[in-house]
């Protein structure tokens, strides 16, 4: 429940702490003295948008707190987890700060918070009703809100809402994979030409530097073969060759290492020259008995490494590795492609059993909201003849529509689906006995729309969990006699939620479990809004005002009193 709500330079108020009770708080106040003013600051904890116009003239910024009890409300702990906001069972305090510049900032229990998660808490804590609010009742789109929430439809269109995500996910990766075989046709194609075309070639990573010395070698063969000559004729043809020259340098080390040791070292080291010398000729003398020069080899290496060289380009591979794995890749995307259909028949499947689902949990809310429909009916007849409405007819016309194509079905008749399932919901009315019902919004007065709203209020009073109920002269359109069985079904709304209710009836006002006044003072340079909690006799007279204008006399008060005891408030 609301326990206070405190006003600092919020448009006529300086400051201003305003405390609620439980049950019926009634706000009443001469035309014109700014009723509407504490309906406008609740309105802004409900995270209305605010303005330049909320700051009291020369003040710097305007201040609206609103201090909750939330009497352990458990069920707002996963919302408070959710929003990564320390949830406190005991108390809940909400203030707007709004600057004479137009911007404005908000928290909870002194956590800086957006517009968007303030509207989300809000939700759970009160449901406001302006002057016209009523009128919802004219969008045929919030019927079927109010008749899930008398059905208690609630978990059904849980599961049914994510069902419905699922069902829709899978019809979209279902298009794509249609999608995907039709472009696979023209695909499939280009990948086996390239695949042919890579293993056609033989990959290999050490193919292409491999294939470059040899055709630097066959490129050069005459210049080899000339050279490899040179060296041989010098190592072991010429006379003398650089062989038999060694030879006798090697026997005078010999005879110089006998005499001085010194020389041996570079004797053994000739030897390993000489050596190295005679096995250079030998290899030199091979190379050139065994090396021919094949054309036909030089023009297939100079082809094939050209061949690898335009694969390497055409498939911007930077290398052998590279044009590999492209080549390996092609492979996976053949079989993907193989498999498509099978993927396809996977989804459909899958979307069958989806629809399915939805088939069954669609009926199962559609039956319910058909029962629910007519224990509606019965209970708001009920409701409309204690106020006044004994020829009053109310029903709610339940109506699912036809889609031709659609697989889902009500009654032999394919339908379409909608987020909470199958139905359209319309209220329909007629005030008078004889008459056809009609659509709520061609037949209904404004006094009736404020009575069907009331009526509703309390058939749904014990499944609406909202704790906090706001009307602002919910009232207009009627008086009398039909003002007093309004007021007490605002009072009887009263005993399942705390509720601000903003009159000018005195029928209705005579129904407060605590009755607050608002009165505008001033003068030439400034005007203020004060708001006053009455007792019993300041009752009386604000009651009595409400009856009789500015003149209060004894008869006034006297039934200003009758109206109070035959509402059960005074005795």
């Amino acid at each position: 429940m609301l326990e206070s709500i405190y006003l600092k330079n919020y448009i006529l108020i300086p400051e201003a702490e305003i405390p609620f009770r439980n049950g019926l708080n009634i706000v009443t106040g001469e035309s014109g003295a700014g009723k509407s003013i504490l309906v406008g600051a609740l309105a802004q904890l409900a995270g209305a948008r605010s303005s330049t116009d909320s700051v009291r003239r020369g003040a710097r910024k305007a201040i609206i707190e609103g201090r909750f009890n939330l009497n352990g409300r458990v069920d707002l702990s996963a919302l408070f987890n959710q929003l990564d906001l320390d949830y406190n069972r005991g108390e809940l305090i909400i203030r707007k700060e709004i600057t004479s510049g137009g911007s404005s900032r908000i928290f909870v229990n002194d956590t800086p918070v957006t517009l968007n998660v303030l509207n989300k808490i809000s939700r759970r804590l009160l449901d406001l009703h302006g002057q016209h609010e009523h009128q919802n009742l004219l969008h045929p789109e919030n019927h079927l809100s109010y008749l899930d929430l008398f059905a208690d439809n609630a978990t059904l269109k849980d599961r049914f809402a994510r069902l419905l995500e699922r069902y829709q996910a899978l019809r979209k990766k279902h298009q794509t994979l249609l999608s995907e075989k039709e472009t696979a046709r023209q695909t499939e194609e280009l990948y086996r030409f390239q695949q042919n075309e890579l293993e056609r070639h033989q990959l290999d990573e050490a193919d292409l530097e491999e294939l470059r010395d040899e055709l630097r070698r066959l490129s050069n063969f005459e210049k080899i073969h000339q050279a490899a000559q040179t060296v041989l004729a010098i190592l072991t043809e010429n006379e003398p060759s650089l062989s038999s020259l060694l030879s006798e340098v090697e026997e005078q080390l010999r005879f110089l290492g006998s005499l001085d040791a010194e020389f041996a070292p570079y004797r053994e080291a000739l030897e390993q020259s000489r050596a190295m010398i005679d096995e250079t000729g030998q290899f030199t003398e091979r190379y050139l008995n065994t090396q021919e020069f094949d054309p036909q080899r030089a023009e297939y290496v100079r082809q094939r490494l050209s061949d690898l060289e335009f694969l390497l380009k055409k498939y911007r591979c930077t290398d052998m590795p590279a044009l590999i794995a492209y080549r390996d890749s092609l492979t996976e995307k053949l079989e993907t492609i193989a498999h498509v259909d099978h993927f396809i028949e996977e989804v459909e499947k899958e979307l069958q059993e989806t629809v399915a689902g939805l088939q069954t949990l669609g009926e199962k809310i559609h039956d319910s909201r058909r029962a629910a429909a007519r224990v509606l009916r019965e209970a708001m007849t009920i409701q409309l003849r204690e106020m006044a409405m004994q020829n009053g007819t109310f029903f709610c016309d339940l109506t699912p529509q036809p889609a031709p194509n659609s697989p889902f079905t009500l009654n032999g008749m394919s339908v379409e689906i909608f987020e909470n399932g199958f139905d359209t919901a319309r209220f329909m009315f007629n005030a008078n006995p004889g008459e056809a019902p009609r659509p709520l919004h061609k037949i209904a007065s404004g006094g009736e729309l404020s009575r069907i709203m009331l009526a509703i209020k309390n058939v749904l009073a014990e499944r609406d969990r909202i704790p906090l109920m706001v009307f602002d002269e919910i009232d207009s359109g009627i008086s009398g006699k039909t003002a007093q069985m309004v007021g007490g079904k605002i009072d009887k709304l009263a005993r399942h939620h705390q509720v601000i209710c903003v009159t000018h009836l005195p029928q209705i006002a005579a129904f407060a479990d605590h009755h607050i006044r608002v009165s505008k003072n001033g003068n030439a340079d400034t005007t203020t809004v004060a708001l006053t909690s009455l007792n019993t006799s300041e009752r009386i007279e604000e009651i009595a005002a409400l009856l009789g204008g500015e003149e209060i006399d004894a008869q006034s008060r006297a039934n200003a009193k009758a109206l109070l005891e035959r509402s059960g408030k005074i005795t």
